[in-house]
């Protein structure tokens, strides 16, 4: 698997950002600027993110990396696997992984997708 680009729409700080990655990419970034974000992100699209729990004592990912702007939490990942490029489009709920939506594009073509709205 090689890691093309990605597209975060709103993930923790980060807002409407788009990072390419090269054969080997490299981030040398201040701390706090996002580098632990970005890495939870790309996880986030590949695995998804936890249901939060009402009673949780622990701070989860999804709780930590909601948008501090309140946006559309999610965005894209564009990757290679076996010579064909995938796209993946997540957007999560802010509770909820039943409620999150995802679609899966094979160069365009869209090969799944959960959207809960018929789209």
């Amino acid at each position: 698997m090689k890691l093309i680009s990605c597209h975060i729409e709103n993930y923790g700080k980060i807002s409407q950002k788009d990072f390419a990655f090269d054969d080997v990419s490299t981030f040398i970034w201040d701390n706090g600027s996002g580098k632990t974000t970005l890495v939870s992100f790309i996880k986030a699209m590949l695995y998804g993110l936890s249901s939060t729990k009402i009673n949780a004592k622990v701070f989860d990912d999804r709780q930590h990396f909601y948008p501090f702007n309140y946006g559309k939490f999610g965005g894209s990942l564009t990757l290679e696997v076996a010579g064909e490029v995938y796209r993946i489009e997540r957007f999560f709920d802010k509770k909820s992984a039943s409620a999150d939506m995802i679609k899966v594009y094979k160069i365009s073509i869209p090969i799944y997708h959960n959207d809960l709205e018929g789209n």
